[in-house]
C-alpha cells in the first residue's frame, strides 16, 4: 500500500508488477493466492488508489528470480524442456495459466478493473527465436481472456526479431540502458524499435513489484 501511494505521490500513473508462478503454486495442482500471495488484494489496492496496473505474467519472468520465476518441480517431469513447445511444459503452463487469468480476468480494465497491459514471456529473444512456441503461448492467453486486454512482449535492443510477434495482435516493447550521457544509443534503439513497428509503446523505467 505504501509503495503505490509513494509511486503516486511521485506523479506515476501506473505500476507494473511480475507474477512469478513458482510462489503461487509450489506443487503442481496447488495454488497459493493467500496472506503475501494475495494478488486479487493487491490489484484491488492498486485499484483503489486510481493508478493503472501492467501485469508481467510470463510464464518464464526472470526478474532476478531463481529459474526465472518457473517453478522447480517442472524439472521432475520426464523430458521436460522448459520455454519450448515441449507437450508437458505447454500442458503445465495451460494448467497454471487456466487458474491465474480467472482470478485476474474480472479486474481487466475492460470489466472496470485497473489492468490495462499482460506481458507475454520475457526477453524470449535472448533465450531462443521459435515462432511456433510464442503463437502457442499467445493462443493460451487468448483463450482464457480474447481481445479484452494489451498483450505485449519485452525485449532489450536487438533481440525483439526473435522475441517479438511482429504483428498487430500482441505490441512490442523494449527495455534498455541509457548508453553515454547524450543518450545517443537509446535515440537509435527506439528509431531501430519505429521500424520495426511503426506503433511503438515503450517500457522504460517503472517500480517492479515481485509477487
Amino acid at each position: 500500500e505504501r509503495t503505490i501511494s509513494a509511486a503516486k505521490s511521485a506523479g506515476l500513473n501506473a505500476i507494473q508488477s511480475y507474477i512469478a508462478w513458482d510462489n503461487h503454486e509450489p506443487q503442481r495442482g496447488v495454488h497459493n493466492f493467500s496472506g503475501r500471495m494475495d494478488i486479487v488484494r493487491f490489484i484491488k489496492e492498486v485499484h483503489r488508489q486510481d493508478m493503472a496496473l501492467i501485469l508481467r505474467v510470463g510464464p518464464y519472468i526472470c526478474a532476478e528470480k531463481s529459474f526465472g520465476g518457473l517453478p522447480a518441480w517442472l524439472l521432475a517431469i520426464p523430458d521436460m524442456e522448459v520455454r519450448t513447445t515441449n507437450p508437458a511444459f505447454m500442458a503445465a503452463v495451460k494448467g497454471w495459466l487456466e487458474v491465474l487469468l480467472k482470478e485476474i480476468r474480472p479486474l481487466l480494465y475492460n470489466n472496470g478493473g485497473p489492468i490495462i497491459m499482460l506481458q507475454i514471456e520475457n526477453e524470449y529473444g535472448v533465450f531462443g527465436c521459435d515462432d511456433e512456441y510464442l503463437s502457442q503461448m499467445y493462443d493460451l492467453f487468448y483463450s482464457e481472456l480474447g481481445d479484452e486486454v494489451v498483450y505485449f512482449t519485452t525485449d532489450g535492443p536487438g533481440d525483439y526479431t526473435c522475441g517479438s510477434y511482429n504483428n498487430t495482435k500482441v505490441l512490442t516493447t523494449i527495455d534498455y540502458l541509457e548508453d553515454n550521457d547524450k543518450g545517443q544509443f537509446t535515440e537509435q534503439y527506439f528509431n531501430d524499435l519505429r521500424t520495426f513497428q511503426p506503433r511503438v509503446l515503450w517500457l522504460t523505467r517503472s517500480i517492479t513489484r515481485a509477487g
